[in-house]
């Protein structure tokens, strides 16, 4: 069973790249409110170890449609601390990325303007 820091980092680091990679990004003004809710996304099927009355749902592959919650949970990377670190790393990138790309594309606008 990975750490929870790791299934919400995924989550979120998953939402932010689909964002960036469509383009999607530049359409909406949310990006932080859809990582976040995509980071509590990814979380769902543990929600059993918070409210012991749902009940487990992660213990199948059909859990994998909270951003692969299953496939997570079964390899042992994401078990250690040292796993879900990198899962934070790729949060990190992912954040950085999508702030230098909004701040590129902001010059870009203004020097078409001006």
């Amino acid at each position: 069973m990975s750490l929870g820091i790791g299934h919400f980092a995924a989550g979120a680091a998953g939402a932010l790249l689909f964002l960036m990679v469509t383009g999607l990004h530049r359409k909406t003004a949310q990006d932080g409110a859809i990582a976040i809710l995509s980071g509590l996304w990814a979380m769902l099927p543990d929600m059993g170890l918070v409210l012991p009355g749902l009940g487990r749902t992660d213990g199948t592959p059909l859990a994998n449609v909270f951003w692969f919650h299953y496939w997570l949970d079964t390899h042992s990377f994401t078990d250690s601390t040292a796993g879900s670190a990198a899962l934070v790393g790729v949060l990190v990138v992912a954040v950085l990325w999508l702030v230098l790309s909004e701040g590129n594309a902001e010059r870009v606008d203004a020097a078409e303007e001006g």
